[in-house]
């Protein structure tokens, strides 16, 4: 190669020009790899090409890890294949709509990014693959295959925001899988199985359309997370209050006007979240038996009064009680010597009320119509 052809072939690919890139490509490949050492340091900055072209897979060949992402990639190249010590492949924002056969000879990949792309079928290719981690969030599956049973390995499972309606029973055999991740979807109910997952530490189910939960569920002692929001529930299942290592529980944007009465067994949860429920007294006399709570939110859940057992709450430091009915405050609330920052906005609550709750709580925000104020008065 002349110095001319190489400052050429050099300026085409610093040019950040997707079609002047691809032009020194077909010139090195042109060349049959006879380009300078400089050239060839430019040409691994752009992967995708180097696979489409089959130039620089000696280097690539080194990689434990790659990312091909916001290409608006169709097609794999199949010489993927041949990046054998590959790990993690990112893949995340193309326009996918199946995986090449030769990812299959990746035996060493652990993780799999195929967020947003246009899978509408789930790639078999992956359950032959050792796979831990497999993201396949925001893309248009309707189903999963019983094969994914295969993927024993998986300790993360990504599926939020495709367009599944069922999950196969089979799903139960990914014993090791500690976050699944369904959100965004169209599920009406789980299988039985999914109660085997024993690992599970966090579960994000939320924005589907479930009425009930299996009573296996009860078996995810591991689980710290679950997310229940923006789904049917009328009730907490009973299932739920046995999850006794449970920290955080989202129930956001349900119907629900009951708990169960094993919910006094979650005594490790920090954050309780229940907008737009229902929330009687009896049911707020309910909640305040959590004593570890740290976080609870009951947001616009037709609330008339706080009750005096509120007190038993002694660890709680955020508390938001906006858009109810709520007309008086109990004086238990001064006791709450944790308390960093109580909200009240939208309730028919008085100045001197307010100015109350600021004598009681002196160090505490209070949010009021769009302004959490510390300190001084109203």
């Amino acid at each position: 190669m002349s110095k001319e052809d190489s400052k050429k072939i050099q300026s085409l690919l610093l040019t950040g020009d997707e079609t002047n890139i691809e032009i020194a490509f077909q010139l090195c490949k042109s060349l049959k790899s006879f380009y300078t050492k400089k050239v060839a340091t430019l040409l691994r900055k752009h992967p995708l090409f180097c696979l489409e072209y089959e130039l620089e897979l000696r280097h690539l060949k080194k990689l434990s890890g790659l990312a091909i992402k916001n290409k608006n990639l169709l097609k794999v190249p199949r010489a993927i294949g041949q990046l054998t010590k590959l790990k993690h492949l990112n893949l995340l924002r193309n326009a996918l709509v199946d995986l090449p056969q030769e990812i299959t000879l990746l035996y060493k990949l652990e993780q799999l990014n195929l967020y947003a792309n246009n899978l509408e079928v789930f790639p078999e290719e992956v359950v032959r693959l050792p796979l831990r981690k497999l993201r396949l969030s925001h893309n248009p599956l309707k189903a999963l295959p019983v094969s994914i049973k295969q993927l024993k390995q998986l300790t993360l499972l990504s599926l939020d925001c495709c367009q599944l309606t069922s999950l196969p029973a089979e799903i139960g055999e990914l014993n090791l899988c500690k976050e699944l991740l369904l959100n965004g979807n169209q599920l009406h109910c789980l299988p039985e199985e999914i109660g085997q997952l024993a690992q599970l530490e966090k579960v994000n189910l939320s924005n589907n359309q479930l009425r009930s939960l299996p009573k296996s569920v009860q078996h995810w002692q591991a689980l710290h997370y679950l997310d229940l929001s923006q789904n049917q529930f009328n009730t907490l299942p009973t299932a739920v209050g046995e999850l006794t290592h449970l920290i955080t529980l989202i129930l956001e944007n349900n119907p629900i006007k009951s708990l169960p009465n094993n919910l006094n067994q979650l005594t490790q949860l920090r954050t309780l979240a229940l907008r737009f429920a229902k929330v009687d007294t009896e049911m707020f006399e309910h909640i305040c038996q959590l004593s570890s709570l740290r976080s609870l939110v009951l947001v616009g859940c037709e609330i008339t009064a706080i009750p005096a057992s509120i007190v038993q709450l002694k660890q709680l430091n955020w508390l938001n009680l906006s858009q109810n009915q709520i007309g008086e405050l109990p004086k238990e609330l001064g006791k709450l010597g944790n308390l960093d920052a109580i909200h009240l906005s939208d309730n028919p609550l008085d100045v001197q009320t307010l100015r109350q709750v600021r004598g009681w709580l002196p160090q505490c925000g209070i949010g009021w119509q769009g302004t959490t104020h510390y300190g001084g008065s109203f």
